[in-house]
Order: structure tokens, then sequence, then C-alpha cells
């Protein structure tokens, strides 16, 4: 069910400066180098290379339980994304079927594969609210 759907005409280069504009001012920073030497005038000449080792933006999608068994989506999910939310699997509706009948079987293979060496994000749970 989806309600509340609204499509509209988006110029794409006007899209893009925008997106450009919110990148430089939310992902990047300044930062100040200060080096210090017993004798100042060996600093001179010196040359360094700054390589950014770890990222901290979340960039994300969904996982669902029946992902999980495409290696190739396993593969590229790994890959491509450092987040993850669960689809439904941690939803009242999903892990208590029938009143009484639990059941945390697919949310515990997705946790269990979101915590996996292959992955180097964070799980988080929503509630569908």
């Amino acid at each position: 069910m989806v309600a509340g759907l609204q499509i509209f005409p988006v110029d794409r280069h006007t899209r893009f400066r925008h997106l450009k504009v919110q990148t430089e001012k939310i992902r990047k920073r300044n930062v100040i180098l200060k080096f210090t030497a017993s004798d100042p005038g060996s600093l001179v000449g010196t040359f360094v290379k700054i390589r950014q080792t770890q990222n901290s933006f979340p960039f994300g999608s969904c996982v669902m339980r029946t992902n999980i068994d495409n290696e190739d989506f396993v593969d590229f999910f790994s890959k491509n994304f450092n987040w993850t939310v669960f689809g439904n699997e941690l939803k009242w509706y999903w892990t208590e079927p029938q009143q009484g009948n639990f059941n945390y079987k697919d949310a515990d293979e997705l946790l269990n594969l979101c915590t996996s060496p292959i992955f180097n994000f964070v799980a988080t749970v929503s509630s569908g609210r």
C-alpha cells in the first residue's frame, strides 16, 4: 500500500549542482596539520601524503532474509554498503505470526550475516513507524 506518492519533474543539472554543494558542506572538512622538529629547517621540502583509511559516512539499504541466499547480492552489498536495516524480520507480525508463537530465525540469520567478517557496517533495527 502506498499513501501520498508524488512524482514531479526535476532539472538534472540543478539537482546535481545542489548535491555537489551539499557534499562539500556535509562530507568534507578542513584539516590543519602542524609539524615540529628540533631543527625547523629540516622540514623544508618534506613530502606529506594523506590517505583516508576509513570513512564514517553511513551509506546503506534495507536487506531482507530472502536476499542473503543470493551470493551476487551479498557480494555487492558487502562491497558497496556500510549500513543496513532489516526489512520486516523484526516487526511484530513477522516474529509472532500467531499469538504466542515466536520465530526469530530469519532475524537471527540476517544478524549473523551482518556481523560476519565479510561485512564492516552497522546493523540497525527500525520499528517500522
